[in-house]
């Protein structure tokens, strides 16, 4: 009959729902213990609480542009030209003439009437000097972490670009959703609830409106999470994570 069918009907979509929060249990706690690995912590129990922090009105992107210059691994390029342009440096001095001073004492020595003091000054010239190829190869080592400086600011620049939109295009999916997808599903659950309850809506179409509704609720939570993420791209572009 009717009522038997809707009845299994209603069971098979409880034990899939079911089925389906087991596996997100289960996919969360794995997530959980695979984070764990790399903070140092059984992370069987891990789970986030709240939120990620977004800002609901986040800056433009003209001013977290020049934020890239400050990304860490600019500076770490940068850092590493200046330091191949000071063993250049070194390697320079190295090869220059250089003054020498020599003070000594002869005391308590029987042959001498006396004690002896002497001073010495001169200048180290090297004649053959093999400094030239090590200054090149640290001066080509300097051109190279600039080089590298530059790639690594385009790259950067492209993913906070790229993150950036994703993220515009994020919030404004969450925004239709907050604000039209999901109170219409709302609704229409709502009313083919009471529409079942006088009869004039069969059992199905009540199930199938709360799973839209329900389907909507997640849809909405994805949107936040890949809000969420986006915006962590974001940082992590202009150099703040």
């Amino acid at each position: 009959t009717a009522p038997e069918l809707d009845l299994l009907r209603a069971h098979a979509e409880r034990l899939r729902a079911e089925a389906e929060a087991e596996d997100a249990d289960a996919r969360v706690d794995a997530s959980g213990s695979a984070l764990g690995v790399w903070i140092g912590l059984d992370g069987a129990g891990l789970h986030a609480r709240g939120d990620a922090a977004v800002p609901s009105a986040p800056p433009t992107y003209a001013a977290l542009s020049p934020r890239v210059e400050g990304n860490p691994i600019l500076a770490r390029d940068h850092l590493d030209a200046r330091a191949a342009l000071a063993r250049a440096d070194r390697e320079r001095a190295l090869a220059r003439p250089a003054l020498v001073f020599g003070v000594g004492v002869n005391a308590l020595d029987p042959t001498l009437p006396g004690t002896d003091y002497h001073a010495s000054i001169g200048f180290e010239v090297p004649i053959v000097s093999w400094r030239g190829p090590m200054v090149d190869r640290e001066r080509a080592a300097a051109a190279a972490a600039e080089a590298q400086r530059e790639a690594d600011r385009l790259r950067a620049s492209a993913a906070l670009s790229a993150s950036y939109r994703l993220f515009q295009s994020a919030s404004t999916r969450k925004a239709s959703l907050e604000t039209g997808v999901v109170p219409a599903m709302n609704a229409a659950a709502s009313a083919s609830r009471e529409a079942y309850a006088l009869g004039h809506s069969p059992l199905v179409a009540t199930l199938e409106a709360e799973r839209a509704r329900l389907e909507g609720k997640l849809e909405l939570v994805a949107a936040t999470a890949d809000r969420a993420n986006a915006w962590i791209d974001v940082q992590h572009a202009a150099g703040a994570l």
